[in-house]
Formats: C-alpha cells, structure tokens, sequence
C-alpha cells in the first residue's frame, strides 16, 4: 500500500508539473547528443531524474523542481548529488526510485526487506492528499463538486481534473486530509486546468473553448459539431503533410485513484441510533411475530 501511494503520488506530481519529461525516455530524449557532465552520461542523470532543459549543462528533476549546472568532474554519483540538493524534505522520485529498486525485488524474492527507506510521516501526508482528491472526484448523490462537474460538462477528462487538484494542493501547501475545493472556485480549477496544458499536457478529447459560462459551452459545441465534417478534412490534409509534435498520454491516472480510493481507504459506517424498537430483543421478537404468523 504504501508502495502503490509513493508510486501514484510520483506520477501524478511529475505528469501535473512537466508532462513533457514525466518519463525515463522523455527525460532522456531531453539530452540528445549533448552530455552536460564529463563524468555522468545521460542515462545516469535521466536515471537520477533530470531532464535536460537545452541550456549549457543545466537539468532540472521533474518532481523536486530542483535546478542543478556547472557540473564538476568529482559528481560521480548522480543520484547522491541530486539527494545532496533536494532539501529537507527529500525529493519524491528518489524515494519512490529507492522503494522500487530495493523493496519489490525483495518481496519478489521472498526475502526479508531492509531497514525501510521512507519516512512514515510523509507516506501518511501523500495519504491524505491522495485521499482528499479522491473524495473530492467521487459522484455520488451526497458528494458533488460543483467546479469538478462543471470541469467534466466542458469535456475536460478525469486524468486533467485529477492533475489540475494536485496543482492547486501544492500551490495552497496543503497537507491536510480534509482539504476540499472551494464549491465557487469552477475559475480556479480552469485556471489549474490551464497550466497543466500549458506545461506540455494536451487533453484531446476537447478543443480549445473560449471562456465563458456553462451556456456558451453548449452553445459553442453545437456550433463546431456543425462544422466538424468540413473542417475534419482540411485538418487531415493539413496534419499529412506536417510532422504533429507527440502527445503526452497520461497512464490513466484517474482510474488508479479510484481504484485505490475504494480498495483501501476506510469506509465510513452511518452511525445508528438504538433506540427501544430497534433493540436486538425488539428485534428478535418482531421477527418471532413475523414467523407465527
């Protein structure tokens, strides 16, 4: 369980602030033929979870947003450098890196694991924030979220929604398990929306809308579903003949959430009040009663 926490809590933090570098290929793809250290190469610092931004010999990791350049020749150790100047609170990549290449191959193996390599107290804090969104996405007839529906009526999907709440937990620092969005803040979540996008995250399954109420949605979708078969065919000839840039695909974020969301989090049991009909005597003398009859 606390595998599974640290590894959604990665992906969701690398996917909702550098979708364009959220994996090993990206990352290492970000080098090219450059080799920014004279004693690291690529794959050793894409591995320690740096991307390379395209100047000099700058990276930058992906989850800790930790910048490191001017590499020395006496870096040797990628991984124990970037730990160096992650700060206090460690950087989530390493951990869930460190819990992947130690504890799993252990418990595959039957052995018994080491000394554990994560600190309680932030697995309980990736917990709670786990567990607060999840609150937050769930539909039910006594939990609606008003911002999250109005995101959803405008086309935008679960895994966009999902990365947009994490932003605006890591914006408000918030740690706290009962965290909850404001019901008017539908602005807010667009807005988180929209520098999720702007990182490099496209949702696909919408254009773009310009802003607006939940009317002129509507209405703008009625208007290009009328255009939709003339234009789909400039658009095709237009993307034939031009190289479209790749598109960031999220591992279906949303649905991992939910899963673990009704796997393990606790359900809360309605209290019931006990009163004198309700008693197990009265009850077992109702149900005798049933039978004579």
């Amino acid at each position: 369980l606390v595998d599974f926490v640290f590894v959604l809590a990665c992906l969701i933090q690398k996917y909702a602030f550098a979708p364009r570098y959220a994996t090993h290929a990206q990352c290492l793809a970000s080098f090219g033929a450059s080799n920014p250290s004279k004693r690291l190469s690529s794959t050793e610092l894409a591995t320690a979870g740096f991307f390379h931004t395209g100047r000099a010999d700058e990276t930058v990791c992906g989850a800790c947003f930790v910048g490191l350049r001017d590499w020395q020749p006496c870096d040797i150790d990628a991984e124990a450098v970037h730990a160096e100047f992650s700060g206090p609170g460690g950087c989530l990549y390493l951990t869930t890196r460190r819990i992947l290449t130690s504890v799993l191959p252990l418990a595959r193996k039957n052995l018994p694991p080491g000394k554990s390599t994560f600190d309680a107290s932030a697995s309980n804090v990736m917990k709670d924030r786990l567990a607060a969104i999840a609150k937050e996405m769930e539909i039910s007839d006594n939990n609606r979220c008003w911002p999250i529906g109005n995101a959803r009526a405008l086309g935008y999907s679960d895994d966009v929604i999902l990365l947009a709440l994490w932003r605006l937990q890591t914006e408000e620092s918030s740690k706290d398990g009962n965290w909850k969005i404001d019901p008017q803040g539908t602005t807010d979540l667009l807005k988180a929306i929209l520098r999720v996008q702007e990182s490099g995250l496209g949702d696909d399954d919408l254009p773009e809308i310009p802003g607006g109420s939940l009317e002129e949605a509507s209405e703008f979708s009625e208007e290009t579903s009328s255009e939709s078969t003339e234009v789909a065919e400039e658009l095709e000839a237009v993307l034939a003949g031009q190289n479209a840039p790749p598109q960031t695909h999220i591992p279906c974020l949303s649905q991992m959430l939910q899963w673990w969301a009704k796997t393990w989090l606790p359900r809360s049991i309605p209290s019931v009040t006990v009163t004198a009909s309700s008693s197990p005597r009265s009850l077992l003398r109702r149900k005798a009663n049933s039978t004579s009859v």
